[in-house]
């Protein structure tokens, strides 16, 4: 795409949220291909990532089961311009609420910034800063979170595993049965650890857990644990969660049908809903 077409295409997008409301991406494409904007292939994401880069859009109102696209004064009301150094500040002070402790470098790879602008964020809020012995940073006003998240099914591309540098804490030795050219599959969690991976199969959504090894030895979930055999028991030293999938709370309809100490892959059914 030349870059004559891209200002177009953005100009397009623009004029079409300004005078329709809400698009879905579908009535979008169609306002630029009636316009001869290129969008095959990535053209068309181009143009949306463009648009929303430049501060004119962002994902509003569901339309269906669909995010609709809107104009970022309509959904958010018209905004002036903001010091750079009170905006690093403040995205430093907002990322600090949602990820600490984390470091620079974490603060830098969620935000897509060079290490010298993360840094200048930091220094503004130094006196609102809690000292750790790690060399972690926690906002000293943070609101204190009495124990640990109750276990949790959670979707692809959570945010959670993109909010730090490392998802070592998270996902141990199994990073590459959840990250795969790009694509984060959805997890299990139990006791703030990935346990394992599931999926939506006709209807009825398929808990994998990890096999003892991990992905490191091609003993991930997409080798070892497809079958319905016995699941590995877990390496000395590290604790057996197993069991605790059956903990897993269920969505709206379905009844468990799942053994976590005994099998490999779990299902949960519609209610009244055979297999």
């Amino acid at each position: 795409m030349s870059p004559s077409d891209s200002q177009r295409g953005v100009a397009v997008i623009e004029r079409s949220l300004a005078a329709n409301g809400p698009m879905t991406r579908k009535q979008l494409g169609e306002h630029l291909e009636a316009a001869a904007i290129p969008t095959k292939g990535q053209a068309f994401i181009h143009l949306l990532l463009k648009s929303s880069l430049e501060g004119l859009t962002v994902r509003g109102p569901m339309i269906g089961s669909e995010h609709a696209y809107v104009l970022t004064r309509d959904w958010l009301g018209e905004t002036g311009p903001v010091d750079r150094d009170i905006a690093l500040a403040e995205l430093a002070r907002r990322y600090l609420v949602g990820h600490a402790p984390a470091g620079e470098r974490d603060l830098a790879k969620w935000a897509g910034l060079p290490l010298r602008d993360v840094r200048a964020g930091l220094r503004s809020i130094a006196s609102e800063l809690h000292p750790r012995d790690d060399g972690l940073m926690e906002l000293a006003k943070r609101p204190r979170v009495g124990g640990g998240p109750p276990p949790r099914l959670l979707g692809a591309f959570d945010p959670l595993l993109l909010g730090w540098q490392s998802r070592l804490p998270l996902l141990g030795s199994h990073q590459g049965a959840v990250t795969v050219n790009g694509i984060f599959r959805p997890i299990a969690m139990v006791d703030g650890e990935a346990v394992g991976i599931w999926r939506l199969s006709d209807g009825s959504v398929r808990l994998t857990p990890f096999a003892d090894g991990g992905s490191r030895d091609g003993g991930g979930p997409g080798h070892r644990c497809r079958g319905r055999g016995p699941v590995p028991r877990p390496r000395r030293g590290r604790p057996d969660r197993r069991a605790e999938l059956n903990s897993l709370p269920l969505p709206p309809g379905f009844a468990a049908d799942y053994a976590g100490a005994s099998t490999s892959s779990g299902w949960l059914r519609p209610s009244g809903r055979e297999a």
